[in-house]
């Protein structure tokens, strides 16, 4: 594979790995995010590493907000994903 091919950087940390290896985030309606476990679905995606440190966000509309850049609201789907 050439070099960048398949990586993604990390929304909240920006550690560069490969994109199988983060979860794929996504904007339904009503600014809800969620999960891509499949990294197919339509739309702008967002990257996250599966590390605590990283997945707390969901936990948190403040920080959400700010690396989002929008008010979002996580479900428990998400939540459940990101596992």
């Amino acid at each position: 594979m050439a070099p960048g091919v398949g990586e993604r950087s990390c929304r909240v940390c920006r550690r560069k790995a490969d994109k199988k290896a983060l979860l794929r985030l996504v904007i339904r309606e009503g600014n809800r995010i969620e999960a891509d476990p499949g990294q197919t679905a339509p739309g702008r995606g967002w990257y996250l590493c599966r590390t605590e440190q990283c997945l707390s966000i969901l936990n948190n509309p403040k920080m959400l907000r700010k690396v989002f850049g929008r008010p979002i609201q996580a479900g428990t789907a998400v939540i459940g994903n990101a596992q």
